[in-house]
């Protein structure tokens, strides 16, 4: 699996002209803090092409204030939609605030790697972000 500390660049399409260049979890949280809930945990998965151009962000679960689920064949169903999909991230929100991660974040994190080898898909991070900063899982080794 490519790690992408810096090393892979993406785009993501603000517009069709307006492209920017995409190096490092923080510029992830950059693009999705706007989307902070204080009241609901919010699951997105972000579809990259082969370029690891970043084609869509899409909402794919939405929960209470201390959890949302995240069904693992709505993350690879969406993506075998998008013929030119080759990676992808996942990105939540932690209402409290707390960006640790949780033993059922851990775990759900390592059911879609799992799953995203036997696919033949690269899953480059997955993301907690609240109001105080962003987690993510490459930076701190767990994916």
């Amino acid at each position: 699996m490519k790690k992408y500390k810096g090393t892979i660049k993406y785009e993501y399409y603000l517009s069709e002209n307006n492209q920017r260049t995409i190096t490092s979890p923080k510029e992830i949280f950059n693009i999705v803090k706007k989307d902070f809930s204080p009241m609901q945990e919010k699951v997105w998965l972000l579809i990259l092409d082969t370029k690891y151009h970043i084609v869509k962000k899409i909402l794919i679960s939405q929960g209470g204030i201390s959890n949302a689920i995240i069904d693992i064949k709505v993350i690879f169903k969406t993506l075998i939609k998008f013929e030119n999909s080759s990676a992808f991230m996942i990105v939540h929100n932690h209402p409290s605030g707390n960006l640790g991660q949780s033993k059922e974040d851990i775990n759900v994190c390592n059911r879609i790697k799992n799953a995203s080898e036997m696919l033949g898909y690269t899953f480059l991070d997955f993301i907690i972000f609240s109001k105080f900063g962003y987690n993510s899982f490459v930076d701190s080794n767990i994916l």
